[in-house]
């Protein structure tokens, strides 16, 4: 690398699953810009996200912690550092771009950065039911929209987000870190018409796509009133916005480069959890923990003197935050729990043995949520044990079954053991992150108290 401090580019899309895209051998061309990218830069084959839903995964992702070792995941940065305020201190402008409520200025997400465009209405929400009221209006909006004319994804657009980080990098002559998240490949995937056209030989009338939608709002909670066809549309449409946000990807590093911006940026690219069409009884992104929700793309490009290469070494999106400030060259927080990616990167030789955590404070057990169930998985590049408490544990090896579909845990007791061993580790380093945040409150009003 140039011992230039780079620029960072962080994008992440929501609901990305890995195993449709090209670089992971996916059948259609649904990236053919991120695939480049891949083939030019730093790709990592078994990235898994820390949880499979935008709420527990990007705690991870920003401030390098994981879900159930958060206060409060309504407002996770509250005690602990976020990345943005690391890259701060060392003197770089930060920007934020997005349109996912749950990442927004009300959760805590603003933290450190100088800029934070979350797509919601500037004011003051003093009483909390008010996000539950906002909440449930946002969806029945979203709905009547859906059943009236098939409706538009009420999301911003990745065109109308790449026109803000322009807007904001173009004068830009400090370091600066920029991250823009895409919501275009999410619920209700609503693709525009020509790009529906990539991935289908018939052209789908405004009426199916009515009836499709429709369908789609009702099988998100009964899975069962879809027929296999309707379960091939929807991926076809879900297909289709995952190549309208490769779109928008390859418009803003166009961009950046006739900004003369891109030289010195580096790009990652990830996601925050993937999506689920039925592989294991649901649609959406519920509290599971099978790789079609933890498997994420994870890409890092234009790294300065490091020849493309593919990374096999399993790694979690926790060490995102460590991997920015590393390239930032500021020493890691304490309170970060991931590790840099960039001494693997450099060193191909260098091992990683373990393998990566992923967490659940939900079990989905058929249509219901079962509250306060926690679920842990650990994963290697080969096996995964699913640890749930209360009810059975899954083993599966991935090698020999990676749609996860024969369950292992009782022919195979000595790996499950092994694996188990990881999981109790983690809980106990879970157990003593909760006993320093009781300390802290109570510390906190012990202070209040001398007042």
């Amino acid at each position: 690398m140039t011992c230039k401090r780079p620029n960072i580019l962080l994008i992440t899309l929501d609901c990305l699953r890995a195993d449709h895209l090209g670089c992971f051998s996916y059948r259609r061309k649904t990236s053919p810009t991120i695939d480049d990218l891949a083939r030019n830069g730093i790709l990592f084959t078994q990235a898994t996200s820390v949880s499979s839903t935008t709420r527990s995964s990007f705690p991870a992702i920003l401030g390098s912690i994981y879900p159930l070792m958060c206060d409060d995941l309504d407002n996770p940065f509250k005690n602990t550092l976020s990345v943005t305020e690391v890259l701060k201190k060392a003197g770089y402008e930060s920007a934020a771009f997005h349109s996912n409520v749950l990442l927004s200025r009300r959760y805590g997400y603003h933290k450190g950065f100088d800029v934070f465009e979350d797509g919601l209405k500037r004011g003051k929400y003093g009483h909390p039911l008010y996000k539950i009221i906002t909440r449930c209006l946002r969806r029945l909006i979203t709905r009547v929209k859906l059943l009236i004319k098939g409706g538009e994804n009420p999301k911003i657009s990745g065109e109308k987000l790449n026109a803000l980080v322009v807007e904001w990098v173009k004068n830009k002559t400090n370091n600066f870190f920029v991250w823009v998240h895409y919501m275009d490949i999410h619920v209700p995937y609503m693709p525009l018409p020509t790009y529906v056209s990539f991935f289908r030989n018939e052209h789908l009338s405004e009426r199916q796509l009515f009836n499709i939608y429709r369908k789609l709002l009702k099988a998100l909670k009964e899975p069962d009133v879809l027929s296999k066809e309707e379960v091939s549309q929807i991926i076809d449409l879900y297909d289709s916005c995952i190549r309208y946000a490769d779109d928008c990807i390859k418009d803003l590093i166009d961009r950046f480069a006739d900004l003369n911006k891109l030289e010195n940026t580096v790009i990652i690219i990830t996601a925050d959890h993937g999506e689920e069409f039925g592989e294991h009884g649901n649609l959406s992104h519920h509290r599971k923990l099978y790789d079609e929700l933890i498997r994420v793309p994870l890409i890092i490009y234009n790294l300065r003197g490091i020849k493309p290469r593919v990374i096999d070494i399993p790694f979690s999106l926790i060490d995102i935050a460590p991997t920015l400030v590393d390239l930032a060259r500021v020493k890691k927080p304490i309170q970060f729990k991931g590790e840099s990616l960039i001494p693997y990167i450099g060193d191909t030789k260098k091992k990683k043995l373990i393998g990566t955590i992923s967490e659940s404070d939900k079990l989905v057990r058929g249509k219901l949520f079962i509250e306060n169930t926690r679920v842990i998985a650990y994963r290697t590049s080969r096996w995964k044990l699913i640890q749930k408490e209360k009810y059975t544990s899954e083993l599966y090896d991935l090698n020999n079954d990676p749609l996860e579909t024969k369950n292992l845990y009782e022919e195979n007791k000595e790996m499950a053991r092994v694996l188990k061993k990881e999981i109790e580790k983690h809980l106990r380093m879970i157990q003593l992150a909760s006993v320093s945040a009781e300390k802290r409150k109570i510390e906190k009003v012990l202070k209040l108290a001398k007042l």
